[in-house]
């Protein structure tokens, strides 16, 4: 049987599809919301999703929860966040959700995000846990 961060990465794989990561895990439809970029309004309210699934799983283990975020230069990515929330978050063994979406519901908005300003509803919802972040994380 197939891992669902495997089927999540052969999803990322097609280009078909956008993730968008939480740890809410009963989302029927997502209502837009206003985005938050540093502290400061961003754009209009909306569903933000992303091309890549690593901001998303990362998002789905740590946003809402601790004090994150990440910079990113096309497709590569420099997730940060507190040691301790790290620490906190590995001991705790926080999981989260990766929600899928069909890419054609979205418009680009930057180099790997998406977003739509209508309700959408995701076609899969998959779990992600601790052991599925991306490798790289600066620590703070």
């Amino acid at each position: 049987m197939m891992k669902e961060i495997d089927i999540l990465r052969e999803l990322e794989a097609t280009g078909k599809y956008l993730f968008h990561g939480t740890a809410t895990d009963n989302i029927n439809l997502f209502e837009p919301r206003q985005a938050m970029s540093h502290g400061q309004k961003d754009g209009t309210p909306c569903v933000a999703a992303s091309e890549y699934a690593d901001p998303a799983i990362f998002m789905a283990i740590f946003s809402g929860r601790v004090s994150c975020g990440w910079d990113s230069n096309g497709s590569n990515f420099g997730f940060h966040l507190k040691k301790s929330d790290y620490d906190e978050v590995k001991t705790a063994g926080w999981s989260g959700f990766v929600y899928v979406f069909d890419r054609s519901e979205f418009k680009p908005y930057a180099v790997w995000e998406w977003r739509t300003t209508t309700r959408v509803s995701p076609m899969k919802k998959l779990s992600v846990t601790f052991a599925d972040l991306p490798s790289e994380i600066d620590l703070t």
